[in-house]
């Protein structure tokens, strides 16, 4: 075999290599966006929670505090 053809063969295993990885860090890149979204959607629903349930134990706290309030006057 000629040095020609061998690194015609080389070079083409190396670029079928490289298509072959590439494709595999393109669908690790898709999995780790995919997971980014879910933590994103995680969060925010994490947020939404603290806000609800931070308003309800301010108006609970409100009403507690006025019916006190009623109950010295």
């Amino acid at each position: 075999m000629g040095v020609d053809k061998m690194h015609r063969l080389l070079t083409c295993h190396h670029w079928a290599t490289v298509n072959r990885q590439q494709s595999t860090v393109n669908s690790q890149q898709s999995t780790i966006n995919s997971q980014q979204s879910t933590v994103n959607n995680q969060q925010s629903t994490v947020k939404k929670a603290i806000i609800h349930y931070s308003q309800r134990i301010t108006e609970e706290g409100l009403r507690k505090l006025q019916e006190i309030n009623h109950a010295n006057f």
